[in-house]
C-alpha cells in the first residue's frame, strides 16, 4: 500500500465515523454498519459491489424475520470498499425486549450469527453502535484467517500471506457460494425503509424490470455482447458489471412510476411535464449505475427506455384507480393495457426529437452521440423511439410472445431460443446507435448482412443454430462490433412480456 493509499483509506475511516456520528445523532436510535473484509488496495470492482449488497440483503431478511424496522439507510461508496449504515429499532411485535441494550445486543447476536453461518461470512464486518455511538464487541473472540485458520489479526499484521493467494481463496469462496451466485442472476436491491417504503406493487414492478434487464444479459451466446460465455465486444465490462448495475438501479425504477402515479392534475393534463421530473431521477439512476460499474455506462439506454415506460405505466395505474399497495392475481397487465401505456409513452416525449436534436444542430450545441449522428445521418436513435413509443422494442415483444406460444416449432415454450430468434431478428435490421456511432453505414449494414443469412439457415431454431450463434460471436468480437441497440431493444421486450405473465 502506498502512502497516498494508505492517507486515503484513513481519510475514509474519519468520514464514515463521522457519518456514523452524525446519523446517531440526529435518530437517538442504535445503528448498523455493513462493509467488507477484503484485504489489498482493490475494493471497488463490481463483484465486491455486489457481494456487499447481498450481505445487505441477508441483514435484511434477518430483520423481517424478527420484527426489526429499518427507520433511515445511508449508503456510500469509498476508496476503501462500499458501506451500508441503516438505523433501526424495535416493532410493537418485540417490545417485550427489557431495555434498549438487550436489543441492541440481541441484534449483535443476529449479525455474529450470519458471520458465522454463512459460508462468505468470513468476508463480512457487521458493526452494531447503540443509541450513545458506542459499537458493541465480538463476544465470541477474534475471527480467523481465511487461509490457516490463525487469528486473523496476527496474520494481517504479519503479512503472512500473499494478497494474491488471499485474493484466489475469495473469489474460490464467492464462485461456491449458491446463494451468492443465485443473487447475482436475480440482483434484486433492497429498497427504502420503514418510512419510506414505497408501495408493494411499484417494488414488484422495479423487481420485473431488474428481471428484464438480466434476462437480456443471462441469454447466451450473443454476437458481440456480454452473456455469461464473455464480454463480447467490450473491454471495460462483463456479466458482474451488468449484474451490479441492474442491483443498483432498483431504487430508480421504483422512483420512476411512483412519479407517474404521484403526477398533479396539471402534469396528467399535459404529460410532455412529466418529462423533466422522470429525467430528474433518470440522472440519480445514472450516478447509481456509475458507483457500481466504477465509471462504466452499462444500461444508460435503458433508464431511458424502461423509465419512461415506468412513468407512463404509474399514471395508467392511477387512471384505472389500481391501488399500489396491493398485488393483484393473474398478470399484472394486458397486452391492450401495454398498448394504453405506449400511448402514455408517446404523449410524455411529444416533440422530443425537434426540441432536443433539430434545435441543437440549428443552434451547434451537438455534445453526445445521439446528437452528432441526427446531425450527420438524421438518425432519430433513443429519442425517436421514445417519441413513437417503442414500437421496435413492442414488435419484439409480439415476436418473442409468438415463438413462445406456436405450437409444433423449436420455439414453442422455449424462453431462450425464442429470445435469442427474437433478438437476431432485431439485429437484422435496427438502426443501431452503438455500431453506427463505432464503425460506420458499411459496418452496420455488414451486421446486417451477416446476421439475415444467419437466419436465412434457419436461425436459432435449426439444430446448428447456437454453433452459428458462437461463430457470428467470435467474428464480432474481431471486429469489435457490439449491438448494444439490439439489446437494449431486446430487454425493453422482455420487460413487456414479464409484465403480462401471471403472478
Amino acid at each position: 500500500m502506498t502512502i497516498q493509499e494508505f492517507q486515503q483509506l484513513l481519510y475514509d475511516k474519519e468520514v464514515r465515523a463521522s457519518r456514523i456520528q452524525s446519523i446517531i445523532t440526529s435518530t437517538h436510535l442504535p445503528l448498523i454498519e455493513l462493509t467488507l473484509n477484503i484485504p489489498g488496495t482493490e475494493k471497488q470492482n463490481p463483484k465486491f459491489y455486489l457481494l456487499h449488497r447481498y450481505l445487505e440483503n441477508l441483514v435484511r431478511q434477518v430483520f423481517d424475520s424478527h420484527s426489526i424496522v429499518i427507520t433511515q439507510q445511508y449508503h456510500e461508496y469509498l476508496s476503501s470498499g462500499s458501506c451500508a449504515l441503516l438505523s433501526f429499532c424495535p416493532t410493537p411485535l418485540n417490545q417485550n425486549i427489557s431495555s434498549i441494550e438487550n436489543f441492541c445486543i440481541e441484534v449483535k447476536s443476529f449479525m455474529v450469527a450470519i458471520e458465522e453461518s454463512e459460508p462468505l461470512g468470513r468476508l463480512f464486518d457487521i458493526d452494531v453502535f447503540y443509541p450513545d455511538g458506542k459499537k458493541l464487541q465480538r463476544s465470541s473472540g477474534l475471527r480467523r484467517c481465511l487461509l490457516c485458520g490463525n487469528k486473523a489479526l496476527v496474520c494481517a499484521r504479519s503479512g503472512a500471506h500473499p494478497i494474491k493467494e488471499l485474493s484466489v481463496e475469495i473469489e474460490r469462496l464467492m464462485d461456491e457460494s449458491v446463494g451468492f451466485q443465485q443473487f447475482i442472476e436475480f440482483p434484486i436491491a433492497p429498497i427504502g425503509t420503514h418510512t419510506t417504503q414505497l408501495p408493494l406493487l411499484f417494488k414488484y414492478i422495479a423487481q420485473i424490470a431488474q428481471k428484464a434487464m438480466m434476462g437480456e444479459v443471462l441469454l447466451t451466446p450473443k454476437p458481440g455482447l456480454v452473456d455469461k460465455n464473455n464480454s463480447g465486444s467490450h473491454h471495460d465490462m462483463d456479466y458482474f458489471t451488468f449484474s451490479a448495475t441492474t442491483c443498483a438501479l432498483g431504487n430508480t425504477f421504483q422512483k420512476m412510476i411512483k412519479a407517474g402515479y404521484d403526477a398533479d392534475q396539471d402534469c396528467r393534463s399535459d404529460l410532455m411535464k412529466l418529462l423533466p421530473i422522470l429525467r430528474v431521477i433518470g440522472l440519480e439512476g445514472e450516478k447509481a449505475m456509475f458507483a457500481a460499474s466504477q465509471g462504466v455506462n452499462t444500461q444508460k439506454g435503458l433508464i431511458f427506455s424502461i423509465g419512461l415506460i415506468l412513468g407512463a405505466m404509474g399514471v395508467f395505474l392511477k387512471d384505472k384507480k389500481i391501488s399500489p399497495d396491493i398485488l393483484p392475481t393473474g398478470s399484472l397487465f394486458l397486452e391492450h393495457d401495454l398498448r394504453i401505456i405506449t400511448q402514455y409513452v408517446r404523449e410524455i416525449c411529444k416533440g422530443m426529437v425537434e426540441r432536443e436534436l433539430t434545435t441543437k444542430i440549428e443552434n451547434n450545441l451537438l455534445r453526445t452521440y445521439g446528437e452528432k449522428l441526427h446531425a450527420n445521418s438524421g438518425v432519430q436513435g433513443a429519442r425517436g423511439e421514445g417519441e413513437a413509443g417503442f414500437p421496435s422494442a413492442f414488435h419484439a415483444y409480439e415476436m418473442l410472445n409468438y415463438l413462445l406460444t406456436t405450437k409444433g416449432t423449436q420455439y414453442y415454450q422455449n424462453f431462450e431460443k425464442s429470445a435469442l430468434q427474437t433478438l437476431m431478428v432485431v439485429m437484422s435490421d435496427i438502426i443501431d446507435t452503438n455500431v453506427l456511432g463505432r464503425h460506420g453505414w458499411n459496418s452496420l449494414l455488414d451486421m446486417h448482412n451477416k446476421v439475415q443469412q444467419y437466419l436465412k439457415q434457419g436461425g436459432v431454431g435449426n439444430d446448428v443454430g447456437m454453433e452459428g450463434l458462437k461463430n457470428l460471436d467470435t467474428e464480432f468480437i474481431i471486429q469489435n462490433i457490439s449491438p448494444g441497440g439490439a439489446a437494449d431493444t431486446l430487454a425493453t421486450a422482455l420487460f413487456f412480456y414479464y409484465l403480462t405473465v401471471p403472478l
